[in-house]
């Protein structure tokens, strides 16, 4: 678990499993920033902004993941440059991500938010149509989205 305020920060990069990223909101109200899966990395911008960790990250089953601390990750992206490289596409791909979910959260049609939602998640083809598992319960997808479940 990575608390926010901690004292270092570091790199997450995802194996296996799945983590929640969050942030407590002025209100006291956890809000779902994104999940992270499988190649995925968290706490590039802590590194990249050298301020402390504000994010919440909780396993939300077994994961492994390789965790680097700040000085050994400034000297591996000094010998390996294209790490870099990947880090800003993965960035440049979250962003784009955030641009379409805040697009759809602006307007007032849930529809389109979980359709925007869901064309972020990987997938898989099953017998012609496209196979999504969720990554967290329907009811924190809900609040990530900002509605609230149907029952």
């Amino acid at each position: 678990m990575q608390v926010p305020g901690q004292p270092t920060s570091r790199l997450l990069v995802m194996h296996s499993g799945r983590l929640k990223v969050s942030h407590e909101s002025l209100n006291g109200q956890e809000q779902i920033l994104r999940t992270v899966t499988d190649g995925d990395v968290v706490g590039e911008r802590a590194f990249l902004t050298g301020h402390r960790p504000s994010d919440l990250v909780v396993a939300l089953e077994d994961s492994r993941m390789c965790v680097f601390d700040h000085a050994d990750l400034a000297a591996l992206l000094g010998d390996y440059p294209d790490i870099s490289q990947r880090m800003l596409r993965t960035l440049s791909d979250r962003l784009s991500s955030v641009e379409r979910l805040l697009a759809a959260v602006t307007s007032s049609d849930v529809t389109a938010r979980v359709a925007a939602y869901l064309l972020d998640l990987p997938g898989a083809y099953v017998d012609g149509a496209v196979d999504v598992e969720l990554p967290m319960a329907k009811q924190e997808v809900a609040r990530y989205l900002g509605t609230t479940p149907r029952r």
